[in-house]
């Protein structure tokens, strides 16, 4: 069943940086009632999915443009595309991600020297690759969608031992649980992220480890955070 949201329908979410924390999300009236609003499924692989539709509307130089965040599934895969479009309905640039489950416009880059605060967004989605949620922080520019920072927010691994036939030295493991959180420095303009490793085991019990600190760099020849040196 087509579960997108319907065109002109804007959602704008702000997303929690931890596990656990409840997104709230703010629905609008169109901002640019006049521009087109093409059929998501149009912009998808053959054979796919809307699962939902989120919009948020962006002025590039006192031109309408928007962000598109189509969020789909498939037998093969699942994902979402993320598109600028014009007014007119034209795709300007466009990336993959997971499935989105919040986003919003950045209010965390607070250096503008840096970073265009205006064009940048924050989602929250699910990584299908590492089994849990991660946060990307994309930004448009020159026609493009930089991917200026990406990091897991959550993964979860099911400890090999656990399956029936598969030995392994460490199969009182049940389940590794490794959640982040992050903060920004605007005056160093720096990413600094902080971890915790909860090992699950067959006994029942769980223990906790902190995990090392991680500090992202913004580089301009790369435009995109990358671990510090």
């Amino acid at each position: 069943m087509r579960g997108y949201i319907l065109a002109g329908a804007i959602l704008a979410a702000v997303f929690a940086r931890s596990v656990g924390a409840q997104a709230q999300t703010i629905a609008k009236a169109p901002e640019h009632p006049a521009c087109v609003y093409p059929d998501p499924y149009s912009l998808l692989p053959p054979h796919s999915e809307v699962e939902k539709v989120d919009y948020l509307p962006l002025d590039f130089a006192g031109i309408p443009i928007r962000w598109m965040f189509v969020s789909y599934s498939a037998s093969y895969d699942s994902g979402a595309k993320v598109f600028v479009l014009s007014c007119d309905g034209t795709v300007l640039a466009q990336t993959d991600t997971g499935p989105i489950l919040t986003v919003a416009f950045t209010t965390s880059i607070t250096n503008r020297e840096y970073v265009n605060r205006d064009y940048t967004v924050e989602a929250h989605y699910e990584d299908l690759r590492n089994s849990g949620e991660s946060t990307i922080i994309m930004q448009y520019k020159n026609n493009e969608i930089l991917h200026l920072w990406v990091h897991p927010i959550r993964t979860e691994t099911y400890w090999p031992g656990t399956h029936p036939g598969v030995a392994h030295r460490d199969d009182h493991i049940r389940k590794v649980t490794d959640t982040y959180s992050w903060t920004y420095n605007r005056y160093t303009n720096t990413i600094e992220v902080t971890g915790q490793r909860a090992t699950e085991l067959k006994s029942g019990s769980t223990t906790y480890r902190t995990l090392s600190p991680e500090k992202f760099c913004y580089r301009p020849e790369f435009t995109r955070y990358v671990p510090c040196n």
